[in-house]
């Protein structure tokens, strides 16, 4: 297993892998038509990811040992803004493809939106994992090089949870609940948010930058 930076050329792997992991996500079955979910829910992340996640922001995966992508995880710096071409390309997508659920997906990610900290912050977009690989820590894995620059850049982490499930698997990674919300739908909301960590920084290291000649 290694966790690297994923490409262009992985995007329809990484699409597949979002649609198995997102398939059994309550939130996902009230925004999404029953019919033809799986490949409506795959073509959404394809647009997803070639717009904006390639475009904008980071995708990372956990590739497995024969090469095959295992999990996937999206993630937008502190203070982007997607190009207005790319949201109008995705927001198509959205209409084409969520059909008669499109109002309850735009109230759905107007809650979330409404959860997320008013100071700048990385956003965790999408993650997920092969139902089939579930219980190995990829999820953890996929999702490490983000909370090194977080904490690196002193910038806390936010992502919304719409499962029990979600919620304990980013409570475990350090995440706080730190707003809730209950759709017209029932289903609910936690907007979490991982505080930075202060890095151990070795011995010696801050008085040699702090004594280092000028540029």
């Amino acid at each position: 297993m290694r966790v690297r930076v994923g490409l262009a050329s992985d995007v329809r792997v990484c699409a597949d892998v979002l649609a198995d992991a997102l398939m059994d996500d309550r939130l996902i079955r009230l925004t999404m038509p029953s019919e033809n979910r799986a490949r409506r829910l795959e073509l959404l992340q394809q647009v997803f990811l070639s717009q904006v996640a390639m475009r904008h922001g980071h995708l990372s995966v956990v590739e497995n040992a024969m090469g095959g992508i295992d999990a996937v995880a999206v993630w937008l710096g502190p203070g982007t803004r997607v190009a207005p071409a790319d949201r109008a390309a995705l927001a198509e997508a959205r209409r084409s493809l969520e059909g008669d659920a499109h109002r309850a997906a735009n109230a759905a990610a107007a809650t979330i939106a409404a959860l997320r900290p008013a100071d700048e912050h990385f956003m965790v977009a999408r993650v997920g994992t092969r139902v089939d690989r579930r219980r190995r820590g990829l999820g953890r894995a996929v999702l490490h090089p983000l909370v090194r620059e977080a904490d690196e850049t002193e910038q806390p982490v936010f992502a919304p949870a719409t499962s029990r499930l979600a919620l304990e698997f980013l409570e475990a990674m350090g995440f706080e609940a730190q707003g809730h919300a209950r759709l017209p739908s029932g289903a609910d909301v936690w907007g979490m948010v991982r505080p930075p960590r202060r890095l151990r920084r070795p011995r010696g290291a801050g008085a040699a930058s702090a004594n280092a000649p000028p540029g």
